[in-house]
């Protein structure tokens, strides 16, 4: 170099990963010194953990998706490198070579960004799922329930019924499947509705709604009765009692749960019997066990409503 003059070297170095942090550097001549420090960052890297599946169907502890609904996987994609970048993610089912689901987040330097995947299962049962980001992985297994299902039977009716009087029809439901489950129950009489009712049931659970119907004084024989609850219909023949008739209706029928095997053990029954009809009359009241008559009250009188 000529006196008073200056040049321009250029000098490289291949940075290393163990590099990665503030390295020292120094350039000298025979004459001088220079000290300084560079930073070397590190490329983006990136951490995959499957956070949590949400299933807006299913309000379960047991599961969590149900089969036929759509499910959604969070995913949460850490960048530990020191420049920001961008992750691929996709969701893997069982075995299956392709993804049933990808998505694409950008994560600055040290930051976390979640992500949601989603799935359509078919079936109910247990199910692996499989996420791939471009440095990392996270599994798990997700229990799918059965979709909720509304199932229903006649419980206790009031049939025969006298005319003029409250027809009671008991209506018992239970959700067979592991959803929850809304569905509307209706109540029609001859082809008329006379009342519904919203029920809401969670997985295997059970309920019974009554309704009610006023019989008219004049109305005798059938009385058709339909109770329709979600994808069930009910059917059933109510038969109706004119008031010239006497009815004798058993009810609060109580007996002895248990008793000894021993000579002279008594098994009591007790019960109330009312005239449900529109005329006094009298009847042989017997109390029955095993298809053998036990014991029985003859001529018991009693007049219409007694």
């Amino acid at each position: 170099i000529s006196s008073d003059s200056t040049q321009t070297e250029t000098l490289v170095y291949d940075t290393e990963e163990a590099d990665v942090g503030t390295s020292d550097f120094t350039v000298d001549t025979e004459d001088d010194a220079v000290e300084d420090e560079f930073e070397v960052l590190s490329e983006a890297s990136f951490e995959t953990e499957i956070v949590r599946v949400n299933a807006p169907a299913i309000d379960s502890d047991e599961f969590d998706a149900v089969a036929d609904s759509e499910f959604r996987v969070f995913v949460e994609v850490t960048n530990d490198g020191d420049v920001s970048g961008t992750d691929d993610v996709e969701l893997y089912i069982g075995d299956a070579f392709e993804p049933t689901d990808t998505a694409s987040v950008e994560v600055g330097a040290g930051d976390s960004e979640t992500v949601a995947l989603t799935h359509d299962p078919t079936d109910a049962g247990e199910l692996d799922i499989e996420v791939l980001g471009s440095d990392d992985s996270d599994d798990r297994s997700v229990a799918v329930g059965e979709p909720g299902e509304l199932t229903a039977q006649f419980g206790d009716v009031t049939d025969p019924v006298n005319a003029s009087d409250t027809l009671s029809v008991e209506v018992d439901l239970e959700n067979v499947g592991d959803a929850s489950v809304s569905e509307n129950v209706t109540f029609a009489v001859n082809g008329t509705i006379e009342n519904s009712t919203d029920v809401t049931l969670n997985g295997s659970e059970t309920d019974s709604v009554e309704f009610t119907y006023g019989v008219a004084e004049d109305r005798e024989g059938d009385l058709p009765v339909t109770v329709e609850a979600g994808s069930e219909t009910l059917e059933t023949d109510v038969s109706v009692r004119a008031l010239d008739d006497e009815f004798f209706r058993v009810t609060n029928f109580t007996a002895t749960e248990a008793v000894l095997q021993e000579d002279g053990a008594v098994v009591e029954a007790n019960a109330t019997v009312r005239n449900d009809g529109g005329l006094s009359g009298t009847q042989t009241i017997r109390f029955e066990a095993g298809g053998d008559v036990l014991d029985t009250n003859e001529s018991v009188q009693l007049d219409a409503g007694e």
